[in-house]
């Protein structure tokens, strides 16, 4: 792939990484990380359209999400590098129900 300004590497914010925490909980409690996981995975070429789509389904999701969290989760996710990012946070919050599950 080429890219006109080449990516670079920048570290997400405290905020961002509490909204990714947030969101990536959510995916967990409802026992969709495969479906999720498989659904990022599979859409990392087009990360910066789906972060514009994201846009359009702002006013859907305000019903689980602060207008504030989903800016700055859409805004994350114009960075390629985020997208792997956030499948990180999903896979370590799975890990840990799992072990919680194992544990009771």
């Amino acid at each position: 792939m080429w890219f006109s300004n080449p990516p670079r590497e920048t570290e997400l914010t405290e905020k961002e990484k509490e909204v990714f925490k947030k969101i990536a909980q959510r995916i967990v409690d409802y026992r969709m990380t495969v479906p999720a996981i498989l659904f990022l995975e599979s859409v990392k070429p087009l990360n910066f359209i789906g972060s514009q789509a994201l846009l359009f389904f702002q006013p859907i999701v305000q019903i689980l999400f602060t207008t504030v969290e989903y800016d700055i989760f859409a805004a994350s996710l114009e960075k390629r590098e985020n997208l792997e990012r956030f499948i990180c946070v999903i896979e370590e919050l799975d890990a840990e129900a799992l072990a919680s599950e194992k544990s009771s």
